[in-house]
């Protein structure tokens, strides 16, 4: 397996020619489910090898694209492959960049949100990854990351205490009184909520 990872790493080719399949079909709906799975999976393989093959997946065009489509639309399975495809990209910081421009962390909050267990330790890992990057920490707020982080942490003892210690509540209080209108309502809560994000990010 390692030699067939080498082989990838090599040549600038053999990537689009892997996803081919995925990039021929016209929508979501036309793509074999356990060929899509498979691809990804693949993906996933690569990436774990080493940082030329990381740097590699992240600046083919045609694949951060594809998994961020696999990422709204497919089964669980394959989009928790596609959460630590992208955590493991994101280890290096030029991917860390790359994945933050292309709008991933909105589909991935929204999958953190979903709170499926097989899921959440990829995702909440990927978020985590690529927020290590400043211009990233602002995108996640601006995306809605703020509650669904919190509401992850609050079903951890110790984080609860921390929060508690950290003045969280009286935060999170002052900042629902300060909202007038629902319509401001996301928006306030991302803003005001900057500085939890800071406390558990930086």
């Amino acid at each position: 397996m390692s030699s067939f990872r080498i082989i990838f790493g090599e040549s600038l080719d053999y990537v689009p020619q892997l996803l081919t399949p995925l990039c021929q079909t016209k929508s979501q709906t036309e793509i074999h489910s356990d060929l899509q799975e498979d691809l990804i999976t693949t993906l996933l393989n690569l990436s774990i090898h080493d940082n030329n093959n990381k740097k590699l997946l992240a600046e083919t065009p045609m694949v951060i694209p594809l998994l961020l489509d696999a990422l709204r639309f497919v089964t669980i399975e394959t989009r928790t492959n596609v959460a630590a495809t992208l955590f493991t990209l994101s280890a290096l910081d030029s991917n860390k960049s790359l994945i933050g421009k292309s709008g991933s962390l909105k589909p991935l909050i929204d999958l953190l949100e979903e709170g499926h267990p097989l899921a959440m330790n990829n995702v909440a890992s990927a978020i985590f990854n690529l927020c290590i990057q400043q211009e990233n920490k602002a995108r996640a707020v601006r995306d809605g990351a703020l509650l669904p982080i919190l509401a992850m942490f609050s079903n951890n003892q110790k984080a609860v205490e921390e929060m508690g210690d950290l003045g969280a509540v009286s935060c999170l209080l002052t900042l629902k009184k300060e909202i007038n209108c629902a319509r401001n309502k996301k928006t306030g809560l991302k803003k005001g909520g900057r500085r939890i994000w800071w406390w558990w990010w930086r």
